[in-house]
């Protein structure tokens, strides 16, 4: 028992180590992948109602509404069409170019998020 609990204790050292002489830290690996985060719509809104977030970040476009959602942008260079998502649906789109784009609600003109895309 004592040498399997070695063992055990010792991977996470031996672990960190091979990182360290790769160059590499466990929260460099943990952070290399691609964000994800979510914006909820409810009561005919986005929450939140701007947000800011890194180049190729997953945006998830819940729906917690009574009502069907169809989330668009007409924003140059950045434009597109999720479609209808029903009450209890996600439609999610990944922000790959840096700039503001101005997201909107095709059943809800009112509905408007503003989001900025970070290098």
């Amino acid at each position: 028992m004592i040498r399997t609990l070695s063992r055990r204790l010792a991977w996470p050292a031996l672990h960190a180590a091979a990182l360290a002489l790769a160059g590499l830290s466990a929260w460099s690996l943990a952070t290399a992948a691609p964000a994800r985060v979510e914006v909820r719509q409810a009561n005919s809104s986005f929450a939140p109602g701007t947000l800011t977030l890194r180049a190729g970040t997953q945006v998830v476009f819940r729906n917690d509404d009574q009502l069907a959602h169809n989330v668009y942008s007409r924003t140059e260079g950045q434009a597109f069409n999720l479609g209808m998502a029903k009450p209890g649906e996600s439609v999610e789109r990944a922000f790959a170019t840096p700039g503001t784009v101005d997201i909107r609600c095709a059943v809800h003109p009112r509905m408007r998020l503003t989001l900025t895309v970070e290098p």
